[in-house]
């Protein structure tokens, strides 16, 4: 939490490239609203895969080689 968005080495660099303290502060709040809607949209995405696929898993039923194709299968099918 504070550890990655307060003290790492990426952002103490964007920090002091700002001129002032208020414009830091709001190079911080951006950063953490957008994590945030990453953080939500990835576990709404995980959400919405387990649910499709409760009854009938592609990786179980060897349609998947790997865990990680399972977003881009959903994609295929779906959106096909």
């Amino acid at each position: 939490a504070l550890a990655t968005y307060g003290f790492n080495q990426a952002q103490v660099q964007r920090y002091k490239c700002i001129r002032s303290t208020r414009g830091a502060k709001q190079a911080l709040f951006i950063n953490a609203v957008g994590s945030a809607l990453i953080v939500f949209a990835s576990g709404f995405i995980g959400v919405i895969l387990y649910a499709y696929y409760a009854d009938c898993d592609p990786y179980t039923n060897k349609k998947l080689g790997e865990i990680d194709e399972i977003l881009p299968y959903f994609v295929m099918e779906v959106l096909s």
